[in-house]
């Protein structure tokens, strides 16, 4: 499903225009990413989990030359789906 197809199904289920549905739709990913980018977590109960999860620096080495090279300490957001989720998606 594309983000279009998305908010098409959210124009048609609040039963708003396409361009409303647009604006729900941006106002929840806009505040679900600020919300991640101070470090809390957004927790939809049934659905999920969005987190950010750290990571420390270290050594690599590139597979084809073998160099070393540091790679450094980044957040990567995630998401853990929720019970209800998973046991509707397992039937």
């Amino acid at each position: 499903m594309t983000k279009a197809q998305l908010i098409q199904g959210i124009s048609r289920n609040l039963k708003v225009t396409y361009l409303e549905a647009e604006k729900y739709f941006n106002a929840t990913i806009d505040t679900i990413t600020s919300t991640l980018v101070t470090g809390e977590d957004v927790v939809i109960r049934g659905f999920g989990r969005f987190h950010v999860l750290k990571s420390d620096g270290r050594m690599a080495r590139n597979p084809k030359t073998g160099d070393p090279h540091r790679v450094p300490p980044h957040r990567s957001p995630k998401f853990k789906a929720g019970k209800i989720l998973k046991a509707l998606c397992n039937g």
